[in-house]
């Protein structure tokens, strides 16, 4: 018996080491604008030979492939001018395998990165109307954003947040008037269900603050998010909802 051991050792000494493929965990950030070229950094195991990308739409390429190391990528992304705005799917390929699939997004709008402090309506950070705001929620964080208004104009907001695909990230967004007064609270909705958005006019001219956070004031790193905010119609449902096929609506 001790034989047979021996000889199963040696044999298993012999056969080669079948390395994982690729995976990616989680990438930053969340969005980038249609017709521009962004860099996304993407975190994973078995990186380091990524020699591919993989996107399930020509609207969308990757154009360099930098491995940071074996747990670290970093991704400069392509987009057409014509490029529809919302998710875009790829993977990565290695010798050894694909990946699983990873979500960015495009936007319309330039995007911005979040910077700390802007936990407090006091220190919110001030952004142009029509801006993609892109950043991350951590533990116990409230990120917030001031914009200003007129009278009578618009003001629509939509996070992408568990579409990001990072994690499961039950976001809320406020709204706050320029006193301070809470104006709107939006959680879950019918339309995008854990990504919260909203569409109202402004009361008075002022400086609004548009504020995100997980629901439970829970979060990590992969709780990352892409916040659009600005003037844009957001259309709350279609109706009559259908019709026959020789109608015309």
């Amino acid at each position: 018996m001790p034989r047979t051991i021996a000889m199963f050792c040696c044999l298993l000494v012999g056969l080669p080491t079948l390395a994982a493929p690729p995976s990616m965990e989680r990438l930053i950030p969340a969005a980038g604008q249609s017709g521009t070229d962004f860099v996304v950094n993407v975190t994973g195991s078995g990186l380091e030979r990524v020699s591919q990308v993989l996107f399930y739409d020509a609207s969308v390429r990757c154009t360099k492939i930098s491995a940071l190391s074996d747990s670290e990528l970093q991704l400069t992304l392509q987009s057409d001018a014509a490029a529809l705005p919302g998710p875009r799917s790829f993977r990565v390929q290695s010798p050894e395998g694909l990946s699983e699939l990873l979500v960015v997004s495009l936007t319309a709008f330039p995007t911005a990165a979040e910077r700390e402090d802007n936990n407090s309506l006091e220190t919110a950070q001030t952004i142009s109307l029509n801006t993609t705001v892109v950043g991350t929620l951590e533990d116990g964080d409230a990120d917030c954003f001031r914009v200003t208004l007129r009278q009578g104009q618009r003001l629509s907001v939509e996070a992408e947040a568990i579409r990001a695909g990072g994690a499961m990230f039950d976001a809320v967004v406020n709204v706050f008037s320029p006193d301070g007064t809470w104006l709107r609270s939006v959680d879950d909705t019918f339309a995008t269900q854990q990504d919260p958005w909203l569409s109202m006019t402004a009361a008075t001219t002022g400086d609004y603050v548009i504020q995100i956070h997980e629901t439970s004031f829970e979060g990590g790193e992969a709780n990352r998010y892409a916040l659009h905010i600005g003037d844009f119609p957001r259309p709350a449902m279609a109706w009559p909802p259908g019709a026959s096929a020789d109608q015309q609506l």
